[in-house]
């Protein structure tokens, strides 16, 4: 449960992450890098504590409660790191999700910013299940915590043209406001991500319809939780493949 001054906390590491930004050329620059430097200052607040050599590698943060990695997708990237830093210390995956998003258009000639639309995208538990179950096995490591943080996100994007048509790049994700987290220690915690509703055997299209997920997205998710080990998969439904959650 997120507190008032968790809150208050978080929005003045945000502050300080968007002032080290714009000293360093701007907010847009790299991409998500404001949010990834807001929520390094919210859980390291002292510099010793950021960016700390642990053996062969370089640990986003490390003190007294071990290693705290912070990483916004692509999550098999954490795949050596944990099997450098969990033999000798706790850590901590963090992953950011935007719950809801504004989007702003970010001019690349004079860089000057427009919109503010809200997305009709929004992120939720089940749609950080494709990132975490990318960990497998290492899930039910005793010594390892993944902590998901909710956001509300300003989303600053540049129009480009891909193949001859209209397309855009996402520069920066900048966090608003630190709206809930949640935790998981084991690969059976990953089975309170799936929507509500879901029945005992279910398909993609299932946790499509109750995800609210594109149907690539459900795809992935269903494929992700098998290799992790949560789910089987059982006889095929026409042509489509039937899972449930795997009884130990």
């Amino acid at each position: 449960m997120i507190s008032d001054a968790d809150r208050e906390r978080f929005a003045a590491a945000r502050d300080e992450a968007i002032a080290r930004e714009k000293a360093a050329g701007g907010i847009g620059q790299l991409n998500e890098r404001t949010l990834h430097a807001a929520v390094k200052l919210y859980l390291a607040p002292g510099a010793e504590n950021r960016e700390v050599r642990v053996g062969r590698r370089t640990a986003d943060v490390f003190g007294e409660s071990g290693v705290v990695e912070i990483q916004t997708r692509s999550w098999e990237k954490l795949l050596p790191k944990l099997a450098e830093f969990l033999p000798v210390t706790d850590v901590t995956a963090v992953l950011p999700v935007a719950v809801t998003r504004r989007v702003w258009w970010t001019d690349p000639g004079t860089g000057a910013v427009s919109g503010g639309r809200k997305s009709p995208v929004t992120g939720t538990a089940f749609s950080a299940l494709e990132e975490i179950a990318k960990l497998g096995p290492w899930l039910d490591h005793p010594s390892l915590t993944v902590r998901v943080m909710f956001f509300d996100v300003d989303d600053y994007r540049v129009r480009t043209v891909r193949r001859g048509r209209a397309s855009s790049v996402r520069t920066d994700r900048v966090p608003a406001d630190l709206r809930d987290e949640c935790f998981v220690r084991s690969v059976a915690d990953l089975a309170a991500l799936l929507p509500p509703g879901l029945p005992e055997e279910f398909t993609a299209a299932d946790l499509r319809r109750l995800g609210r997920v594109r149907a690539v997205t459900a795809g992935r998710i269903a494929s992700a939780l098998l290799r992790a080990g949560l789910t089987e998969r059982l006889a095929d439904r026409g042509r489509a493949y039937v899972y449930r959650i795997r009884t130990k």
